[in-house]
């Protein structure tokens, strides 16, 4: 985790402004922010409060921020920023999208959410993040990523911010390009 994190950071000192190409050749020049750690007394009183087990790369990524903006949109165009929960981000977001105990949100990206799996964390499986409209019911736990926290993150940054998960779906004889 710390090694994704400070390559990113090292590369923003040189160009804190970072230019990307998105899917189908858009340019987008973004921003990058990252929240103060999480304490040990935070998710200490977190994990009591809330009853959710922290998957080891998500909790390394609360310890060092506690929360970031990846990706935001610096064209002034206003697309949205990849959102790395913090602690209250994850409470806060799990009771706007009523989302039921065994699921709860790690990220947010327009209308994408990242939740993990919480019985997937107890059971020790690394396949614990699933992705999930905003506007589904809290029923619907969502397709499962077959991703833990730090490959998801590591993936993310790699692909410029896009739902590099779904890229398979996609071949030649269902691609059309919008040139």
């Amino acid at each position: 985790m710390q090694r994704i994190l400070d390559t990113l950071k090292k590369r923003l000192q040189t160009a804190p402004i970072m230019e990307i190409q998105r899917t189908l050749g858009f340019i987008q020049k973004c921003s990058f922010s990252f929240y103060k750690p999480a304490n040990q007394e935070e998710i200490a009183k977190f994990v009591i409060e809330t009853g959710f087990t922290l998957p080891s790369g998500y909790l390394d990524f609360l310890q060092i921020h506690n929360g970031a903006l990846l990706f935001q949109d610096e064209s002034g165009k206003g697309n949205p920023s990849w959102i790395i929960f913090g602690l209250d981000d994850v409470t806060d977001y799990h009771e706007q999208y009523h989302l039921t105990e065994k699921m709860y949100p790690i990220a947010k990206y327009d209308q994408t959410l990242i939740c993990v799996d919480n019985q997937a964390v107890i059971d020790g499986r690394e396949d614990y993040l699933f992705d999930r409209s905003i506007y589904d019911s809290p029923e619907n736990e969502g397709e499962n990523m077959h991703l833990n926290f730090e490959l998801y993150l590591d993936r993310l940054i790699v692909s410029q911010g896009d739902h590099f998960w779904f890229w398979n779906t996609l071949n030649a004889h269902n691609f059309k390009s919008e040139q």
